[in-house]
């Protein structure tokens, strides 16, 4: 599978799950807090691993866009969501999406669904539509050729649970995405700069993500900081995007 610096673990234990004979694994959520990089691992990681066993990946699609509710008929909003959300065809309804992306010949298609805390946020009190659109989304996944990844922040795990008996295995396959390891962020830091050609000299990367998960400590005899035991991964990207930003003006020069 295509390397994805710091979090190699994550993407070879999604192939192992979704290769797996069980049932299960045909659809898996993805949880982590805010901001420990769950966007990034699907674009920068899951979904490469994807095409390279040869998925098609449909998505990552959103429910949350602002589209009317009746813009598409017969669908919930965060169904015309999903649909207005996916690159390529204009798709009038939900079966439309797997039948244009099966007649390729491939015959394993993955739905990936970014945000899915999303299902709870927009309109709180329409618990009618949320079931609707699990409902709808559980009948397209009957097809054993159909698989689905649906990423959600993990505050909103027990919000997802009444739901999930719409959709087949009860979505019991999960994976949680924590906040990187201290020897995580400082693979993520040095390989990619690596293979670009500007490796950092030895102690510099460590100095780095030694910053940024220090923390400041409340003891008796008083506050000091610490060395924290996880790092940000939306830290470490706007750290790393300045470098890189640095880099390339002192190349253009």
């Amino acid at each position: 599978a295509p390397d994805f610096f710091g979090r190699a673990a994550l993407v070879e234990g999604l192939l192992t799950r979704m290769s797996d004979s069980d049932e299960a694994g045909r659809f898996l959520v993805i949880s982590g807090p805010s901001g420990s990089g769950k966007s990034s691992a699907v674009y920068a990681g899951l979904i490469p691993a994807l095409n390279e066993f040869g998925f098609v990946v449909l998505g990552p699609t959103r429910l949350g866009l602002d589209v009317l509710a009746g813009k598409v008929r017969g669908t919930t909003r965060f169904e015309n969501s999903l649909l207005a959300s996916l690159p390529g065809a204009s798709y009038t309804h939900f079966p439309d999406v797997f039948r244009a992306s099966g007649s390729g010949g491939s015959t394993e298609q993955c739905l990936i669904i970014d945000a899915l805390e999303e299902l709870f946020t927009i309109d709180p009190g329409d618990r009618a539509a949320k079931a609707d659109f699990m409902e709808r989304l559980g009948q397209q996944l009957e097809d054993r050729s159909r698989f689905a990844l649906l990423v959600i922040r993990e505050d909103f795990l027990a919000s997802l649970d009444p739901y999930t008996e719409h959709v087949p295995t009860e979505l019991l396959s999960r994976m949680r995405l924590d906040l990187l390891t201290p020897h995580a962020a400082v693979e993520a830091v040095r390989r990619p700069a690596a293979s670009a050609g500007w490796p950092f000299e030895k102690g510099v990367a460590e100095a780095l993500v030694d910053d940024l998960r220090t923390v400041r400590v409340n003891r008796p005899d008083g506050d000091r900081e610490e060395l924290g035991p996880v790092v940000e991964p939306v830290q470490l990207q706007v750290v790393c995007r300045q470098l890189w930003a640095g880099l390339n003006e002192a190349k253009a020069r």
